[in-house]
C-alpha cells in the first residue's frame, strides 16, 4: 500500500518475512498523520494479525480441534498455546463469522456458548 500524507511525505508498506515494512519516500525523523491516515496505516498493518488467526482457527478446524465442543476461553488458551497473541474482540468476530458460513456450530448461552464442527 502506497499513501500520500497531507504532511508532503509519501509512505509505503510492504510485506517482508518477519512482519511489515513502512518506508518513506526521504529521510524522516517523525511524522505527523491526520486521524484517517493513522486509520488507514492501522487497517494495513492490522489486517495480517487477522488474516493470520483466520488461518489458524480454520487450521483448528480442518484438523478436528472442534470434533467436541469447545467454549471460548478454551479456544483462546489454544491458540495462545500456540503463540498467538488474541484479542477476544477479533477471536469472537473470527468465531461468528464461521458460525453464520456454516462452517463452526455455536450452542448454549451468551457467556457460555460452545463450538463445535
Amino acid at each position: 500500500m502506497e499513501m500520500d500524507t497531507e504532511a508532503g511525505l509519501k509512505l509505503r508498506v510492504a510485506n517482508s518475512e518477519g512482519g511489515k515494512i513502512v518506508a518513506f519516500e526521504r529521510p524522516t525523523a517523525a511524522i505527523e498523520l491526520t486521524c484517517e491516515e493513522a486509520r488507514r496505516l492501522a487497517y494495513v498493518l492490522g489486517k495480517e494479525k487477522q488474516a493470520k488467526l483466520s488461518k489458524a482457527i480454520l487450521q483448528l478446524v480442518t484438523g478436528g480441534y472442534f470434533a467436541q465442543p469447545k467454549s471460548f476461553s478454551e479456544i483462546r488458551e489454544t491458540l495462545q498455546a500456540n503463540g498467538m497473541r488474541v484479542r477476544s474482540a477479533s477471536l469472537h468476530v473470527l468465531l461468528t463469522n464461521l458460525v453464520e458460513r456454516g462452517t463452526l456450530k455455536r450452542n448454549g448461552e451468551r457467556r457460555s456458548f460452545t463450538y463445535a464442527s
